[in-house]
């Protein structure tokens, strides 16, 4: 059936890309969209549209009202995209945050990913063993933060000139010192990035 097959190749076009830029997500930006196979359904099909658009509009544009007409028709598909990610990021748990993954766990991870795949196209058992063994490094990696996170003593203090801010760490507590009665937005980001990165509560006064 053409539909379901458009359907199920949508779906793993979706699951496969999400798998490729989860790590990448998490590293840089520690966060994770859970509703990503919602938000692909919608945004593939017409970020397709948008394309073939975008090559027939630079292939017609000599002609007025047909280029016109493309231009209207683009817009309004990129608004509906936009429109479409901004509602499911609305939704409730849409996101995933303060997700936290060393350098040696993000390497891991894609390793872990390769290895998989390696093993469902060639069927060799060599990938299991080294998936497994993945995942018991990354396990005794976690295990290791865990246990310096709580009995870590840290005291950071920021290179901000107009607003001084430290932070001290103790064990799983973040407390932070301002000379300010009210913090920037800045400085929030600053607090709270610190807390994902140690593992702490939030930053308390």
């Amino acid at each position: 059936n053409k539909i379901i097959r458009y359907i199920y190749d949508l779906f793993i076009v979706s699951l496969v890309a999400q798998i490729g830029t989860t790590p990448l997500s998490i590293y840089f930006f520690h966060q994770f969209p859970t509703y990503f196979l919602i938000s692909n359904f919608l945004t593939v099909p017409v970020s397709g549209i948008v394309l073939y658009i975008a090559f027939a509009f630079f292939a017609l544009y000599p002609i007025p009202y047909l280029s016109e007409l493309l231009t209207i028709i683009m817009k309004f598909s990129v608004r509906f995209m936009n429109y479409s990610v901004k509602m499911i990021e609305e939704l409730p748990g849409s996101v995933i945050e303060k997700i936290w993954i060393s350098d040696a766990s993000f390497i891991l991870i894609y390793v872990l990913i390769i290895a998989t795949t390696c093993f469902i196209i060639l069927k060799r058992t060599k990938y299991v063993f080294i998936s497994l063994t993945v995942i018991l490094i990354l396990i005794s990696i976690e295990c290791h933060e865990k246990y310096t996170q709580n009995k870590q003593n840290v005291l950071i203090i920021y290179n901000n000139y107009k607003e001084p801010l430290i932070s001290f760490i103790s064990n799983n507590k973040h407390y932070y010192y301002s000379g300010s009665d009210s913090i920037s937005e800045y400085c929030i980001k600053q607090l709270k990035n610190v807390s994902g990165k140690y593992g702490t509560s939030d930053p308390e006064a």
